[in-house]
């Protein structure tokens, strides 16, 4: 109701909405639908050789890639410019190349966690505000998840996500 409100105040504009896929979205039939198109391996391998600009980290994940005896299993990310971002980032920050989904979200969790770290250089490390390890932090993220499935709701106001977030603390 609200954007319906704010398009028809500003209709000299053009609009471009995007999201992913919900029941709601029909009401904007004034709108023209796209999606974007997978990316095929030759355009995945090109964007992970732009993150290191053209570099031995990004060539090495593609040589794993391709000698890797499950290649099928990796597809499904490559298809994907954030997962290809994702697939990029974990490599780097472990060597490893990871085909269970489980385990490379875990690897994409750590390395997100240490990432501002990592970029700093060997040795550095910054106390976190939170004052949360890597393993508290997590599970005060499990908590917050749960919390916001039980309750049916994944959009918060300020307020109630600091709610959330307190609510989260105390669960552990």
């Amino acid at each position: 109701k609200e954007m319906r409100e704010f398009i028809a105040s500003a209709d000299k504009n053009c609009f471009i909405l995007t999201s992913r896929e919900d029941d709601c979205l029909s009401e904007f039939t004034d709108f023209i639908k796209y999606d974007i198109e997978e990316l095929n391996k030759d355009e995945a391998y090109e964007l992970i050789r732009k993150y290191d600009n053209y570099g031995e980290v990004s060539e090495a994940l593609i040589n794993e890639i391709e000698d890797n005896d499950n290649y099928e299993a990796l597809e499904e990310f490559l298809g994907n410019p954030l997962m290809v971002s994702l697939l990029y980032l974990t490599y780097r920050y472990k060597g490893v190349l990871q085909y269970k989904k489980h385990i490379f979200y875990r690897q994409v969790y750590d390395a997100l966690y240490d990432r501002h770290d990592c970029i700093k250089g060997v040795g550095a490390k910054h106390d976190k505000k939170s004052k949360l390890d890597i393993e508290d932090f997590r599970k005060v993220l499990c908590a917050m998840g749960f919390i916001s499935v039980k309750g049916g709701k994944v959009e918060f106001e300020k307020d109630e996500i600091i709610d959330v977030i307190n609510e989260a603390i105390n669960v552990f």
